[in-house]
């Protein structure tokens, strides 16, 4: 994706690491335990929990993204080219918007619990669509760094979100385009199901276990198989 090509040099400091992102994903894996990052972008999680003595892989859609090479493959999150071994997934940064429609997201979430052990866990976190959808925001925080500023702009087109980035560092001024899918809390919950997993957990952020469906930007889904 061209969006995400434009973002590749400066993505660590647009999208720094979470430790409590980090921290809720480690927590559902043993010593020593699978994880896969699906969307792993740069690598730099992945490149954490290796050191951390997790045995992490990565799957990355945009080549041009990825820094950290070990143990990550270039990929679609439709089709994981992984046995069942992990006991957690991640997918993180909005990364399952990224789904043309309900039944893709429904057969992704699916290959997220085929990856799984028994008893495996799914990490999921994207933007809060229901708070988006009752208000339509025109453009989303503006992203300021050392380095960079980030400007992000919503458009809505029938079911899905035009979404526009404005990237300014230096002199330099880059823009590119993205289409979403706007994927609801009620939307998420259903291909959860149907995947199969047994317990859904939300919360409004990666430390707390509530969620504030019409006030809480992101949404963080913790999936049980």
């Amino acid at each position: 994706m061209d969006f995400y090509r434009m973002l590749s040099e400066g993505y660590d400091e647009i999208f720094p690491y979470s430790p409590d992102a980090a921290a809720l994903v480690k927590s559902f894996a043993p010593p020593k335990g699978f994880i896969l990052d699906v969307g792993s972008a740069t690598g730099q999680y992945i490149k954490r929990y290796s050191r951390s003595g997790y045995n992490a892989y990565g799957l990355e859609y945009v080549p041009e993204l990825i820094h950290f090479k070990e143990n990550t493959v270039v990929g679609d999150m439709t089709d994981l080219p992984y046995s069942p071994v992990f006991d957690v997934v991640s997918c993180m940064g909005n990364t399952l918007a990224h789904c043309r429609n309900y039944t893709h997201a429904e057969n992704i979430i699916r290959g997220f619990y085929d990856v799984l052990k028994p008893n495996g866990t799914a990490v999921v976190q994207i933007l809060n669509y229901h708070r988006i959808l009752t208000i339509n925001p025109l453009s989303l925080p503006e992203i300021r760094t050392e380095h960079y500023v980030f400007k992000r702009y919503y458009e809505y087109i029938k079911n899905h979100i035009s979404f526009k980035g404005v990237l300014k560092g230096g002199r330099q001024s880059k823009t590119s385009t993205v289409t979403l899918y706007p994927l609801t809390p009620r939307e998420l919950l259903d291909a959860s199901m149907a995947a199969g997993f047994r317990c859904i957990e939300y919360m409004g952020d990666f430390k707390s276990a509530g969620f504030e469906m019409s006030d809480d930007f992101i949404l963080v889904a913790v999936l049980k198989k």
